[in-house]
């Protein structure tokens, strides 16, 4: 079954470029919401994890990456 993120995530990796990363995008309006940070990279790392092509993997590296950097405490 999937995580209801998924299907955000899923079309925002269609429209992401490695210089327009909609991923992030995402991910941070998701966090803005309320939820936890830790379950949006959660979804993030295990969509990461399902993938083959090597563009879409680094987009989603990318995203995990400068999502974490915004929100360490």
């Amino acid at each position: 079954m999937l995580h209801p993120f998924e299907k955000i995530f899923e079309k925002a990796l269609r429209k992401s470029t490695s210089e327009d990363n909609a991923l992030l995008v995402a991910a941070e309006k998701i966090q803005k919401k309320g939820y936890r940070i830790e379950e949006i990279l959660g979804v993030l790392t295990r969509m990461r994890i399902s993938r083959i092509d090597e563009t879409e993997e680094g987009i989603i590296t990318d995203a995990i990456t400068e999502f974490t950097e915004r929100h360490q405490n």
